[in-house]
This record gives structure tokens, sequence and C-alpha cells, in this order.
């Protein structure tokens, strides 16, 4: 049963709705999106379309000479208001897809171990905390990942910290089935400011098994600082480039296998 308030609620009515706290965020349907018709020209010639979807927007940049790639980035504010002793966190939503001309099986063992690569030099240590077998056959890793955040300072001076290493707890789960591989990670300092929740899924491409297809997401919570939308659009922007770095680590480490096999 679905309440509603019209006006300023009594405590009396807050308590009977018994609203958790914390609303998870929604991400629209494809549906609703409405197409802007536009089109701009990129450095390099590549063609540039944007579709405005739920507060945000959805750029596709083919670009001659790579895979289709593809990026949404949306603004959200949580459902519900605040407590009063805290401002409301707010929430920025990044996704992309992106294409792979290799199967999954080489795509999955090369996204397994591209650490180190010179693409991702921020990524100074990974332990693997924990690695088994389920009974259905699926193989879960648990992985802690030492990276080097380098935020400029005026975003130091507004987060109010000289940590320039941060901890990422990671969980994969390899399903060689199914042909599928979720990844999600999450930072685990600095998570009273802000938190960075990702979501990678790799699966073969319904179309061409000699293909990849690698769908991400992430939702960049800001928590009660000041220029919190300069902050948001800043680790967004970080977490686009990172996603490419991912991708062409992952090219290289596939070379790299292939050539010490040749």
């Amino acid at each position: 049963m679905r309440a509603s308030l019209q006006g300023q609620p009594d405590k009396a009515q807050l308590k009977s709705l018994a609203l958790p706290e914390r609303v998870q965020p929604r991400l629209e349907g494809a549906s609703r999106a409405k197409n802007t018709g536009k089109r701009s020209r990129a450095p390099g010639g590549a063609s540039l379309s944007g579709v405005v979807s739920g507060g945000g927007v959805v750029i596709t940049i083919p670009v001659p000479g790579r895979k289709r790639s593809v990026f949404s980035l949306r603004t959200r504010q949580p459902a519900w208001p605040p407590s009063p002793q805290s401002e409301a966190p707010r929430m920025k939503i990044w996704s992309s897809e992106h294409v792979f001309g290799h199967p999954w099986d080489t795509v999955i063992k090369a996204a397994m171990r591209k650490y180190p690569n010179p693409m991702n030099p921020s990524v100074v240590g990974v332990d693997v905390l924990d690695r088994s077998l389920d009974n259905e056959g699926r193989l879960h890793s648990h992985r802690l990942l030492s990276t080097e955040w380098g935020l400029p300072s005026i975003v130091k001076a507004i987060l109010g910290t000289n940590r320039t290493i941060t901890y990422i707890k990671e969980h994969s789960v390899v399903d060689p089935m199914e042909k599928k591989m979720v990844l999600c990670s999450t930072n685990i300092t600095l998570t009273n400011l802000v938190s960075v929740d990702e979501r990678l899924v790799y699966t073969p491409h319904p179309e061409n098994p000699e293909q990849t297809v690698l769908t991400q997401e992430a939702i960049i919570t800001v928590k009660g600082v000041s220029l919190s939308s300069y902050l948001e659009t800043l680790m967004a922007s970080s977490i686009s480039s990172n996603a490419r770095k991912g991708w062409d680590a992952i090219e290289w480490t596939i070379q790299h296998s292939e050539s010490a096999l040749s």
C-alpha cells in the first residue's frame, strides 16, 4: 500500500510510513528517453549524438578504428528528504557499453589478470583475499585494490583530507556455463565523504560469438560536503577516463598473451 503526503507531514505520519533509511537509486528505462536529434563533431572526426533520458544525457561515440562505446550520465537526488541533522547525499549515475572484438573466454582471462599494466599506473597493488568455486561451478574472487587517487589540491581541500592511497574491495563471479562475468566494486576509504559503487558485466555478443559486450555502471554518492556537484562531475569524468584505460588494458593483455604464445 502506497501512502502519499500533502504539505508538511507531522511526526505521527512519518513514523507510520516506516520509510527506509536509504532510498536506493532507480535507473530509468530507455523507453522513456527522448532523442534530441542534435549531432556535433568531436576531435578526430568522430560523430556524437545525444539522447536525453531521466534528467541526464546518453552519448554514442562511434570512433573510426574502434568498437562502439556508449556513455550516459544522470544526476539524481534521493526520493525522500534528508533528516534535519544532515544534508541529503547527492547521486550521479554513470554507465557505458563497450564491445571487444574477441570471444568471451579470451576477454575474461585478460580481465582477470590485466594488472599491472601501463594503462592503469594508479593501481599500485592487488591482493587476492579469497578465491573459491561454488556448487554450480562458478568462480568467486574477492580482491583488495590499492589505488593512487590523483585528486587536485582543491578537491582534497573540499574533502578535508590529504590521503592519496585509497582501497577498493572487489567481488567477481565468473559463470563458465552461462558465459557471464559480474564484477562489483566499492571504495572502503573516505566512505564518510564519497562512495563509488561500480558494476561490470561481461557477456558474449548476442549476434556475434566472436565479440564480447561489457556494460558498466557506477553510482557516485557525495555526502554532506560543499561543491558536491563539482565533485560529482569530477568523479564521473575520472571513472569515464579509467573505463577507457581499462578497455585498453584488456586489449594490451590479450596482445601480450598472444605474443608470448607465438
